[in-house]
């Protein structure tokens, strides 16, 4: 986790905010619901990832020792890649998550 996973969606979102006022200033307002909806999916997730970065953060300042767990890495890797997805199709990457489901 770095501060990319942390800038690249919010600057996604700043740009797909400007576009939802010029939506909304046309009359596209079905249009705009769709768009605000996604603004909100990706800002959830982006809150996930700053509160998982906050207590990495800790531990490191309070010496606190980490706790171990399992993880679905298949299903972390398609958050993430979600997160990033509209952002991705812009730029022209193609992401394919290859690690198993098991």
């Amino acid at each position: 986790m770095n501060a990319h996973n942390v800038r690249s969606p919010l600057g996604a979102a700043i740009i797909v905010a400007a576009e939802l006022q010029k939506m909304i200033e046309k009359g596209h307002y079905e249009m705009a619901s769709l768009v605000g909806k996604n603004i909100e999916d990706s800002m959830r997730r982006v809150k996930g990832t700053l509160e998982d970065l906050l207590a990495y953060v800790k531990m490191q300042v309070y010496k606190h020792e980490p706790k171990t767990e399992l993880v679905d890495l298949h299903r972390m890797l398609e958050e993430n890649m979600q997160l990033y997805g509209k952002n991705t199709r812009i730029n022209a990457n193609n992401f394919v998550n290859l690690v198993p489901e098991d």
